[in-house]
């Protein structure tokens, strides 16, 4: 009989457990959606850069965010570097790349575009302070710091027999700052909104030049591949700038100081996550009170049982051990527990040597 109670408590249990424990396991649906990764690079700011806490923000994060949730797709962002994340592509490593990347000719034969979603153009820094540069005849006999792979690159590499500079070439733009911050580099070409943004933050350069005509930034696939994800992002784009959240964006970074966010817009936007994660500890401690309301039953016929054995065996140690209190010290030896402490509430009891 009791064995077929404590049967019976232990299916009820497993019963509830699945029944609650379930919920934690998501449904798969009957078709996977492709996610596509998407290659950037993540020392691009204002595009691409991370903030205080290392997360990836920025123009281009942003817009992709918004053209996802618009045209109903999933993505996955790799941020690999613009150099790295242009191999990737080339090789069908990712999908996509967004990464202030410039619409050229020469990339056309090699990669499709979308529309263009940014218009750039190209200026000149120096040190901050520094008087003694003033325009590009002022460069001839100096380094110029560039970033590779860029459209600063490219203009700077167009007019260095004319202006009679070096190049000094970096893979990411705060290098790049930074050779010039320390001398090293009289001056460097970059992309307007990046340095516009970067004199903003503060980073110890100034723009010393007018803005030439540059090209366009656009969203890069694999020639010929990936069709169905261009048509998505134009498709996505003219809506976004439709709706007007196209140029929230851009006002976000560009024009201003990006506003950090105060503890009640960060708890607001945590709400979802922390709600969730209140009520996956509810399910966990109900399991948990279910669990010892099911089991203190058999845990109670367990020590009872238990307990009747222990007494039945200290009342068959009279029979071998017949001269107590003789042979107590002997019988104290065997039944000493692993801490080495005799069992005073066993077998020295009255009722286990006096039956």
């Amino acid at each position: 009989m009791k064995k077929t109670k404590i049967l019976f408590l232990l299916l009820s249990f497993m019963a509830v457990f699945a029944m609650v424990a379930g919920s934690f396991v998501p449904v798969a649906h009957a078709e996977e959606q492709k996610v596509y990764e998407i290659g950037t690079d993540e020392t691009f700011a204002p595009f691409e850069f991370q903030n205080n806490k290392g997360e990836l923000i920025g123009i281009d994060m942003d817009i992709l965010k918004a053209i996802a949730k618009d045209q109903d797709f999933q993505y996955k962002v790799k941020p690999l570097g613009f150099n790295a994340a242009v191999q990737a592509l080339a090789s069908n490593q990712v999908d996509g790349v967004i990464a202030g990347m410039s619409i050229t000719d020469e990339r056309k034969q090699k990669f499709d575009f979308s529309d263009p979603y940014f218009e750039s153009g190209i200026v000149m820094a120096i040190k901050k302070g520094d008087d003694t540069i003033k325009s590009y005849e002022d460069l001839r006999g100096k380094k110029v710091a560039v970033k590779t792979g860029t459209e600063g690159y490219a203009f700077a590499e167009a007019n260095k027999a004319k202006y009679g500079y070096t190049l000094v070439p970096f893979d990411d733009s705060a290098s790049m700052y930074a050779d010039v911050r320390t001398g090293n580099s009289a001056a460097c070409f970059d992309d307007y909104p990046v340095l516009a943004y970067g004199v903003k933050q503060g980073n110890g350069l100034d723009i010393v030049t007018e803005k030439e005509k540059g090209n366009s930034y656009g969203f890069a696939v694999n020639k010929g591949k990936n069709q169905e994800l261009l048509k998505k992002f134009n498709a996505g784009l003219i809506n976004i700038k439709a709706s007007g959240e196209y140029q929230e964006i851009i006002n976000t970074y560009i024009g201003s100081d990006v506003q950090q966010k105060s503890f009640w817009d960060l708890l607001i936007e945590s709400a979802p996550a922390l709600l969730l994660g209140l009520w996956y500890t509810i399910k966990l401690t109900l399991i948990s009170l279910i669990f010892v309301s099911c089991f203190r039953p058999c845990f109670r016929i367990f020590e009872s049982e238990s307990q009747q054995i222990f007494t039945r065996n200290c009342y068959g140690l009279r029979r071998h051990f017949p001269g107590y209190p003789a042979d107590r010290s002997r019988v104290l030896y065997l039944f000493r527990d692993s801490r080495g402490v005799g069992l005073q509430n066993g077998c020295h009891s009255r009722r286990c040597y006096h039956a």
